[in-house]
């Protein structure tokens, strides 16, 4: 699928076709959701507490469009003193700080 013009629209778009979602018994509503960059670009990222995969577990998704592609990378894992989602976020941004669109 094409992505349309904007990020914003493609992520509406993906979220409206049960794409970007988790299954209530899998992950709970969204708890962050904020603009972030990658590969220098902006891109979405949202966060998600994750039961199903443990009582401390969570999934964050970056999310971009880039030459008319739609781009969504996930980081998985648990959140180490619990509390903490935006230090898993910015670990999960650590991750990705060498990621680059295309080849």
């Amino acid at each position: 699928m094409q992505p349309p013009v904007s990020r914003d629209e493609w992520i509406s778009q993906m979220i409206d076709m049960h794409m970007l979602a988790y299954a209530a018994d899998e992950c709970g509503d969204v708890l962050s959701d904020r603009t972030v960059r990658l590969d220098g670009e902006q891109a979405g990222m949202r966060s998600f507490r994750c039961p199903v995969d443990g009582p401390d577990a969570v999934a964050v998704q970056v999310l971009a469009t880039h030459s008319n592609e739609g781009w969504a990378l996930v980081c998985g894992g648990d959140l180490t003193p619990p509390a903490q989602l935006s230090a898993f976020e910015q670990e999960c941004q650590s991750l990705l700080a060498g990621f680059h669109f295309g080849l």
